[in-house]
């Protein structure tokens, strides 16, 4: 996943940054390898009422999902934060149990109270690459803890775990839209945001600018990474997954065939079975996918390819 701009000034996120390293807080030591075990990354869309009976563990909960979680009886084994605004931390109401992977960009008010708590930071990293440097001269060593990833806590939950040797997720709750009024699974303290509309196929969904963003990074998320995605529920997100593996079938049907001509001796032209069999294999694997095309509306911003 490309690196994406983040809520909060450079100054912020540096005087954050600051503040986790002289924290005494120990920094994520990432495993340098993958392993086989699958992860539920759950986020706190407004599909999660419907779906949390189907998570399984490891959970990695980012915002209000920790507390909804805990109040149906699940622990989550990680709860992960990106967001530098202080009141984030009034979201969360922390537990014995439940390993807590806070970025370095986060407001102070996490080391205090996490304090009794299994915490770690790590760096975000994000587009404009200021980190780096920062890092380097700051805290010598946190590169190997300095992650890439989305504009949402959901998709740099998932950047995290894969650093912690994950490859296989089920995904619960990233929506990117809106369920009428509802904007969470639950009560949500946050500002609310501008809404909008974006069409994926022929289905029309509220949403808003930032989530219709994260969505399309997302999208580009699944055409790449060499991992296996399944989202749960219903949602835009969930939509254009499934219009992801609806290309992916289409393209393996065609490469099938392609496959066969060439067995048969028939046409490897540049604009013919040679163009599509370059195509096909770059989309083995359950994310390596490219998505449809899902076309504008004149009355909703589209997420096109």
């Amino acid at each position: 996943m490309a690196y994406v701009t983040i809520c909060g000034t450079v100054e912020q996120r540096s005087a954050n940054m600051a503040a986790a390293v002289a924290s005494g807080v120990p920094r994520l030591q990432t495993i340098g390898g993958y392993h086989r075990n699958k992860a539920s990354i759950v986020a706190f869309g407004p599909s999660l009422k419907e779906t949390w009976r189907e998570i399984q563990g490891p959970i990695f909960t980012v915002g209000g999902a920790h507390d909804f979680l805990v109040n149906k009886g699940i622990l989550p084994t990680f709860h992960v934060e990106i967001d530098v605004r202080e009141h984030k931390a009034d979201m969360v109401t922390p537990v014995v149990g439940v390993r807590y992977l806070i970025a370095s960009c986060c407001h102070p008010v996490w080391w205090s109270k996490l304090a009794d708590f299994d915490v770690s930071y790590w760096h975000v990293l994000s587009a404009d690459g200021w980190e780096m440097e920062w890092i380097a001269k700051n805290d010598p060593g946190g590169l190997i803890s300095a992650f890439g990833g989305g504009s949402t806590a959901g998709q740099r939950a998932m950047t995290v775990a894969a650093m912690l040797g994950y490859r296989d997720f089920d995904v619960f709750g990233i929506d990117f839209c809106y369920s009428g009024s509802e904007t969470h699974a639950a009560e949500h303290s946050g500002p609310e945001q501008k809404r909008t509309r974006a069409r994926v196929g022929d289905e029309v969904f509220e949403t808003s600018p930032e989530l219709a963003q994260a969505a399309v990074e997302m999208r580009n998320f699944l055409r790449t990474a060499d991992c296996q995605v399944r989202f749960h529920g219903e949602g835009m997100m969930q939509s254009i997954a499934r219009a992801i593996q609806k290309e992916t079938k289409q393209n393996g049907t065609a490469r099938s065939r392609m496959d066969k001509r060439s067995m048969d001796g028939g046409d490897q032209g540049q604009d013919g079975g040679g163009r599509q069999g370059q195509h096909s294999r770059q989309r083995d694997g359950a994310c390596g996918h490219h998505a449809q095309s899902l076309g504008n509306a004149p009355d909703a911003q589209g997420i096109a390819d």
